[in-house]
């Protein structure tokens, strides 16, 4: 908001009010007071408290230090024993009317703005003091979920003591001729485990070195079917297909065709074996020819035949893992069984104490993450009491100014 007041009003009433509130000077001047009473007149508290604000920080600007200052400039102008002592008197009296509402407002404002700021300050302490808490909170929960952990190490603890116990009976109360006579047992058991694989293993190589004899035999068994069928050439035709020879460079339809894709044909069957009739695909199709049952058996064992050299590959690498097979599962009897009666209870027991010195190992590591939780929490504890303090000292700030 503009000031109406001049500038030299302005200039007047500031010099006009410092020169009234000179401790110095021990005389009220009647020109000072006019000075004021005039400008204080003409304007609003607004412009008034601007001056006050901006220009003359040293002016009194609470109500109980004004009514103080000008009870002294009562006293001086009594002291003075003007002429015009009730006139300076009414015209202070006014001044003080006048300025009594700009300080009070100036008062209000600071002590607004000043709570404002503690307010803030309040906020800040009580944001630190919350995100402390959920610190402390959190490192609770972490406590509790340390503690579980030690809980259950101690449940699986007992049950290790409790498996070690008739354990360490046995031990204790087997004699050497029992060992010794559980040590022949598990020996004839293992041999005895180890002839079944032997045998299973045995009988299934077997029958897939019958499958692989029958596929080698495919050859045999194609030609012989084509000797009783009278297809004399079929031994010739196949030495040009196992030859890699070409049967037709430039087939109809389906470009180069070799002599072994030639002798699965339909084309061949049915020249050699025969055909049946049969319905074309559509309604009014003429009807076409297809290879006999002689003709399909002749192109399955022609597929046997092709198929074979694959198929004897899959059933010796069959062989192979059945072997490797046999073998692990003979060393993994072998490793269960290295060990006599008396030592694998040892080792038993000494697996479960090694367990158990594990978990309390584990339970050690706990504790002192424990106590980490703990001396954090005592910390973040410690945090709060000044914060606590001073939220209370701001508070009653606040009260005093209220």
């Amino acid at each position: 908001m503009s000031n109406s007041l001049s500038v030299r009003d302005q200039n007047s009433f500031i010099s006009a009010y410092k020169n009234l509130l000179n401790d110095s000077d021990k005389r009220i001047h009647k020109g000072d007071v006019n000075t004021l009473n005039r400008i204080l007149n003409k304007c609003d508290k607004v412009e008034v408290g601007q001056l006050l604000m901006t220009k003359m920080e040293s002016c009194p600007k609470d109500p109980v230090a004004l009514k103080n200052t000008f009870s002294n400039l009562f006293d001086k102008l009594e002291a003075q024993n003007s002429k015009m002592h009730d006139k300076k008197e009414e015209k202070l009296k006014n001044i003080q009317q006048k300025l009594a509402p700009v300080v009070q407002d100036i008062h209000k404002n600071e002590i607004n703005a000043h709570n404002a700021k503690v307010n803030g300050e309040i906020k800040g302490l009580a944001d630190d003091l919350q995100l402390i808490s959920r610190n402390v909170s959190q490192e609770k929960n972490e406590i509790a979920k340390l503690k579980e952990k030690i809980n259950k190490a101690d449940v699986q603890i007992k049950k290790l003591h409790n498996e070690i116990k008739p354990l360490a009976d046995a031990l204790k109360n087997t004699s050497s001729e029992d060992f010794a006579v559980k040590d022949a047992k598990r020996l004839k058991d293992t041999e005895a485990k180890i002839s079944k694989l032997e045998a299973k293993q045995n009988a299934e190589i077997s029958t897939l070195n019958k499958k692989i004899a029958a596929h080698e035999n495919s050859r045999a068994v194609l030609l012989d079917f084509a000797r009783k069928h009278g297809v004399s050439s079929a031994e010739q035709d196949l030495r040009k297909a196992e030859s890699g020879a070409i049967y037709d460079n430039r087939d109809t339809g389906f470009g180069t065709t070799s002599w072994r894709e030639h002798l699965g044909s339909d084309k061949y069957a049915i020249k050699h074996f025969g055909y049946d009739l049969k319905e074309g695909r559509r309604q009014y199709s003429d009807l076409i020819k297809v290879p006999n049952h002689k003709g399909k058996q002749w192109q399955k064992l022609m597929q046997n035949f092709d198929d074979a050299p694959k198929n004897i590959r899959a059933l010796q690498r069959e062989i192979s893992q059945l072997k490797n097979e046999y073998k692990s599962d003979i060393g993994q009897v072998k490793l269960e069984n290295r060990l006599s009666a008396k030592q694998e209870i040892e080792q038993r027991i000494n697996f479960k104490q090694e367990a158990i010195h594990s978990l309390e190992k584990s339970k050690e590591i706990v504790s002192g993450e424990i106590k980490s939780c703990h001396e954090y929490i005592s910390v973040l504890e410690a945090k709060k009491t000044p914060l606590i303090a001073k939220m209370d000292e701001l508070k009653s700030q606040i009260k005093q100014d209220s």
